[in-house]
């Protein structure tokens, strides 16, 4: 004795409508078991393992099918989350190519300044050493009017003696003039008494032979005489 079939109103056995069905749930769950998990009619009777021709028998099953295709698209679970992740990863790529651009133009603009600062600091240094070889004479300060006159200061070039040329050559002069005085009593005794004073001509070229500073002809004279 054979047992009929049992057709639902699905149009196939009620095993088989499970089968889609819980196929078809698994698909739009994005967990699939034995196909890609795209929303195809070629992967809902492969995921139910029912036949091509099984499949297109239960036309209920299929209307339930397009009209979730219709309202959700066929876009699964899966697909969504990453199309969402895709979405926020290109909005970081974004928004980190915009940071680079703008840490590249400080990193140009600081470039240009640490090179600008290089040939400055060089073009000193170059300066500096030009400057090296020159002596630099500074110049004598000028006294303000409400100062007054300044004393002038001189220089006067000195022997070994610590005197200068000037009060050398007259001691030699004032020394010559007074051993001269002193030998001519001498020479008058030896001239029998008579004695050739000398004239005052010659006295008064003496003085001027020997005349000098005011200072240091009456310190040498006082000395001397």
């Amino acid at each position: 004795m054979t047992t009929p079939n049992r057709i639902t109103s699905d149009g196939v056995s009620p095993e088989t409508a499970k089968a889609l069905r819980s196929a078809m749930q698994g698909l739009f769950a994005g967990q699939p078991q034995r196909t890609d998990g795209r929303l195809t009619r070629e992967n809902l009777w492969r995921e139910a393992q029912v036949s091509r021709a099984t499949m297109n028998r239960a036309q209920p099953i299929l209307a339930e099918w397009d009209a979730r295709i219709a309202e959700h698209g066929k876009t699964t679970v899966g697909e969504a989350r990453r199309d969402t992740e895709i979405s926020r990863l290109r909005k970081r790529l974004s928004e980190k190519t915009t940071e680079c651009t703008r840490l590249q133009n400080r990193l140009q603009a600081a470039a240009t300044a640490i090179a600008a600062l290089h040939h400055a600091n060089q073009a000193l240094r170059d300066e500096l050493a030009q400057r090296a070889g020159h002596v630099v004479v500074p110049l004598a300060r000028r006294p303000s009017p409400s100062e007054g006159p300044q004393p002038r200061q001189t220089r006067r070039t000195q022997t070994s003696t610590g005197k200068s040329p000037t009060q050398t050559f007259l001691e030699e002069r004032l020394s010559r003039f007074i051993r001269t005085a002193k030998e001519l009593p001498g020479r008058r005794s030896a001239g029998g008494g008579k004695e050739a004073a000398p004239s005052n001509q010659a006295v008064r070229m003496a003085g001027k032979r020997t005349a000098g500073p005011p200072a240091c002809v009456g310190a040498f004279g006082q000395g001397l005489v």
